[in-house]
């Protein structure tokens, strides 16, 4: 069976489904159709999660990681990547460690995150991140 809808997405309000672009949907169903009367189709319905927003990726890469990468001596990406291989790495002892990607933690993940690292920092090391309030405020 081919999956002909790539990735359609919507929300569900109470008992509907309402989708962000009806008129691509609307399209694809008279392609599928054509002339059938009826055609068997199967839903899949993927739970989408809440990413983290721009102003915390913003806050993250400018704010967070230039005051580490200066303190370690590290470019950037190299803090980034000693950051997500110290707080997001998986596997115990009998596999090898994986590091989840940045992207993949929703708003709730990523506001733990942060705290892990601003905690952290602080008791290892005594550094002062500015916490987002702060950041944004001044």
């Amino acid at each position: 069976m081919k999956n002909l809808i790539p990735g359609l997405q919507g929300e569900i309000v109470g008992d509907t489904l309402k989708l962000k672009d009806n008129y691509s949907f609307k399209r694809i169903l008279s392609a599928i159709s054509g002339n059938r009367e009826v055609v068997p189709v199967v839903l899949n319905i993927k739970e989408l999660k809440s990413n983290r927003s721009n102003n915390q990726n913003r806050y993250y890469w400018g704010v967070i990681i230039p005051i580490l990468a200066n303190y370690f001596g590290y470019l950037p990406d190299e803090m980034n990547e000693a950051i997500k291989f110290k707080f997001l790495r998986k596997g115990g002892t009998d596999k090898l460690p994986t590091v989840r990607s940045t992207t993949s933690l929703d708003k709730m993940e990523w506001e733990e995150f942060m705290t892990k690292i601003h905690i952290w920092s602080l008791q290892e090391f005594g550094i002062i991140i500015p916490t987002v309030d702060d950041y944004y405020n001044n």
